[in-house]
């Protein structure tokens, strides 16, 4: 799994890297077959004025083509990057299991055909 983060208005602290890092790790690491590559954008909206302007985007890329994007804004950066990992990983299971049970019910659906359909002779 292929991770990169980026900053933007602010310069990247080795502690802001590895809090990213590692909870995004910890978070998406049980699917890590499923994801191609992750890209994370930490933004300071609003510069130096303070207030909700720490925003975090996590942008997952999984195998099955589809993309999981979330974005969290907060006051503190590091409480965004925890709140983003897992609600990057609550949608990426989401995905995951929805395209499980689409490829189950297709297979049923597949099984249930007559045979003339299916265009199988007896």
């Amino acid at each position: 799994m292929q991770m990169t983060i980026q900053t933007q208005g602010f310069p990247m602290s080795s502690s802001v890297y590895r809090r990213a890092r590692g909870q995004l790790e910890r978070a998406l690491g049980s699917f890590r077959e499923s994801i191609v590559d992750l890209d994370v954008f930490l933004k300071d909206v609003n510069g130096p004025k303070g207030g909700f302007d720490k925003a975090v985007v996590v942008r997952v890329n999984l195998t099955s083509q589809q993309s999981v994007t979330v974005e969290t804004v907060s006051s503190n950066l590091h409480a965004a990057i925890i709140l983003s990992a897992r609600r990057a990983k609550r949608s990426v299971r989401r995905a995951i299991e929805k395209r499980r049970r689409v490829a189950r019910q297709e297979l049923r659906d597949w099984r249930q055909r007559p045979d003339d359909i299916v265009g199988i002779e007896r």
